[in-house]
């Protein structure tokens, strides 16, 4: 499977995050997890989040400015919820393409964000517990052909110039 390929490389990015993160933002850890724990996933916005990003993928492939946005948005530090949905708001050209899907700047930080969190719980069990939901890992394991959805919009983004 794509998904589970790549599986183990997220979870051990996303450990290491979760170990560092709180090392680095002390302060905002509890109210992150709290925000994460509490945001709650459907197939209709994940449907529409891989939309924004197939969309996203094809004009970064084609259009040199929004490939430097992108960039842009990339390598600013995010740290906290709050700073990644700042970034996302400073790139107002990158942020239409989810608000075209009836997406906010809060969804297109929270949706990869849970999903990844939610399925390093599933896939290693007692990890993260006071971050993701029970509904959330639910979420994961029963929409495994939308996760390999996601995972090959993430590729198509990814793989663009």
């Amino acid at each position: 499977m794509l998904f589970t390929a790549y599986r183990l490389t997220i979870c051990l990015a996303v450990v290491m995050l979760v170990a560092l993160g709180p090392l680095a933002h002390a302060q905002d850890s509890a109210a992150d997890k709290a925000q994460l724990k509490s945001y709650v996933l459907d197939a209709g916005k994940v449907n529409r989040y891989i939309a924004a990003l197939n969309a996203l993928a094809m004009a970064n492939a084609s259009d040199p400015a929004i490939t430097r946005e992108y960039q842009l948005m990339e390598d600013e530090q995010a740290g906290t919820l709050a700073n990644m949905r700042a970034s996302v708001a400073r790139h107002p050209r990158i942020l239409a393409f989810f608000q075209r899907q009836n997406l906010t700047a809060d969804d297109a930080v929270m949706i990869p964000m849970v999903i990844l969190m939610a399925d390093v719980a599933s896939t290693v069990p007692g990890q993260l517990t006071d971050t993701v939901s029970p509904a959330q890992i639910s979420f994961i394991n029963a929409n495994g052909p939308l996760m390999q959805r996601l995972q090959q919009a993430q590729n198509a983004l990814e793989g663009s110039p």
